[in-house]
């Protein structure tokens, strides 16, 4: 552990609680590393794997959806060696986890003391409720981004500005959530009593805003709208998409009614601002809050929320907690403060390696069906040359995946998605072919059914069932 040698620091009751609090971290990494023997590869990790193999270095900065993410291209040309071995790509992500934890125990260390430090990476790590960028290798984005986002702030705090621009660049690369780094250098200069004009002098700052005016012209080059995201559909969701990443993280196997997050949201904004104002924008303050209501507000441009999404705010609420706890440790610990501590604590690491457990269930039941769609259908490809012509005959509808969810334990958990025009509700007809014909050099592109004649061409049909809810023409070519 990066910590054990300031264990000296702590009183007997403080060990205690690390103890407590390590053995959440532990089972928190244990079940990562678990279900990275079991998880197959969902959604579109299918489509960015391809493409890797496909194109290589070819389309490192072309889009991603609607993003600029070349970092996530790189991620996959990596990932792209190991195209049938899923269990190596899903334990480099859980290293590119632990890289992220050194990452914000570095960042921890210099704005607050090793007792706040390691309370607030342990509280991180058990608040696991973000796991869908664990989990899924296609939301890793969120890691590289927080990463980089920490180092670009360390670096820039030990006053290292080419080092602060590199990663704050390959933040910008990776994930939206890049932008907290002009919030975070404004509290800075505040909490320094320096004057405003000296934040909008800031080469960090002013080299922040050259990646925006980068991001304004990628968007005009490639016709992408800024609200690609989808965003909000009423101003009434703001309390709950704002307060989620709070209330899951404390009860994450329920959440309350919307009046409740009303009600918590109002109070958590006027606490914020209590809190600054008192405190002089110290930024041992600042930073959590920054973290928490920076990130929120960014993806209140996304359509929906993403657990991946809780990293950022649950590191600001990690810190948050953990400089209450220390504060109670400090001056509050004997008697009745003390139990309900060691309680809290104990439900902590109760409860959220359970929901973590849920949740990777969830994901293996996924990635199961798909593993099932293609070992189960791969051998109908066996004969597939370059230069053939196929109709591909989908026999399965999206019943799959509600089937699936009505037997989850926990209703409305993370992962409802629903795409028409494909396999069972799950995988693009064009990257479940390509997935399974690459392992032979070759790949597919779609041509009109309508244009071909049916005698002429041969049939792959995939499921059971009499109707057919998909059809795919596409023609077999070297890769």
């Amino acid at each position: 552990m990066l910590f054990f040698s300031d264990l000296k620091r702590f009183d007997r009751f403080g060990k205690i609680l690390i103890i407590v609090l390590c053995a959440g971290f532990l089972s928190t990494l244990f079940i990562y590393i678990f279900f990275s023997f079991r998880l197959f590869y969902l959604f579109d990790d299918f489509q960015l794997l391809v493409e890797a193999k496909k194109y290589g270095f070819e389309n490192l900065f072309l889009p991603i959806g609607t993003h600029l993410r070349p970092i996530m291209r790189f991620h996959f040309i990596i990932a792209s060696l190991f195209f049938y071995k899923p269990i190596i790509n899903n334990l480099i992500s859980v290293i590119i986890f632990i890289i992220l934890l050194y990452s914000f125990f570095l960042i921890l260390k210099e704005i607050y003391d090793r007792k706040i430090a390691i309370f607030s990476l342990l509280f991180f790590t058990i608040f696991s409720l973000y796991n869908e960028a664990i989990y899924w290798i296609s939301a890793n984005g969120v890691l590289y981004n927080f990463i980089f986002l920490n180092l670009s702030l360390y670096f820039y705090l030990k006053e290292k500005r080419f080092l602060s621009f590199l990663f704050i660049t390959l933040s910008f690369f990776s994930y939206e959530t890049w932008l907290l780094i002009l919030p975070l250098i404004l509290f800075v200069k505040i909490s320094k009593k320096h004057k405003l004009r000296d934040f909008f002098t800031e080469s960090t700052v002013l080299f922040s805003l050259s990646l925006i005016i980068l991001q304004i012209i990628y968007n005009r080059i490639f016709h992408i709208k800024l609200n690609s995201y989808g965003t909000i559909h009423s101003l009434s969701e703001l309390p709950y998409r704002i307060m989620i990443y709070f209330v899951r993280a404390l009860s994450p196997l329920y959440t309350p009614d919307y009046s409740f997050f009303l009600v918590l949201l109002i109070l958590a904004i006027i606490g914020a601002i209590i809190i600054m104002l008192t405190s002089n924008f110290n930024f041992k303050y600042t930073y959590p809050l920054t973290l928490y209501f920076g990130a929120s507000t960014i993806f209140l441009l996304s359509a929906k929320i993403g657990s991946r999404f809780y990293l950022i705010p649950i590191a600001g609420l990690s810190i948050i907690l953990s400089i209450i706890l220390v504060y109670l440790i400090n001056f509050l610990k004997k008697g009745f403060v003390g139990v309900f501590i060691l309680f809290f604590l104990t439900y902590f690491i109760i409860i959220l390696p359970l929901s973590l457990y849920i949740d990777g269930i969830d994901y293996n039941g996924i990635s199961n069906i798909y593993k099932t769609l293609i070992l189960k259908n791969e051998n109908k490809f066996d004969s597939v040359k370059i230069g053939n012509r196929f109709l591909l005959e989908v026999r399965i509808d999206n019943k799959l995946l509600i089937k699936y969810f009505l037997k989850n334990i926990i209703k409305k958990r993370k992962l409802i998605y629903y795409r028409e025009k494909s396999i069972g509700g799950f995988i693009y007809p064009n990257d479940f072919v390509d997935y399974i014909v690459i392992k032979k050099g070759l790949i597919s592109k779609r041509i009109s059914c309508e244009k071909i004649s049916k005698q002429k061409i041969r049939k792959i049909s995939i499921g059971e069932e009499n109707r057919v809810y998909l059809t795919y023409c596409f023609i077999v070519k070297k890769l």
